[in-house]
């Protein structure tokens, strides 16, 4: 004779353990796949402003070389870093 009640524990057992754990593996690809593209987006940020930074550097280089007219080009990167 077939024991109900365990069948029945079984398939509630199957019902419900087996999404949680499904969810659980789809979470964590989630978390994974959020963590890469941070840490991407943030190396793009560090990169982007290493670049700035050389840029701003050769400018005051050639500013210093060639005299002129520098403070219009502090003007300029001043209102460049407040729209950054």
């Amino acid at each position: 004779m077939v024991n109900w009640v365990a069948v029945g524990a079984a398939a509630v057992g199957l019902v419900v353990c087996v999404p949680m754990h499904v969810q659980k593996f789809l979470w964590a690809r989630e978390e994974r796949a959020y963590m890469l593209k941070k840490r991407t987006e943030e190396s793009e940020r560090k990169k982007e402003a290493e670049r700035k930074e050389r840029e701003r550097e050769s400018r005051q280089a050639a500013r210093g070389v060639g005299g002129g007219s520098g403070v219009a080009e502090e003007a300029g990167e001043a209102a460049e870093a407040r729209g950054a």
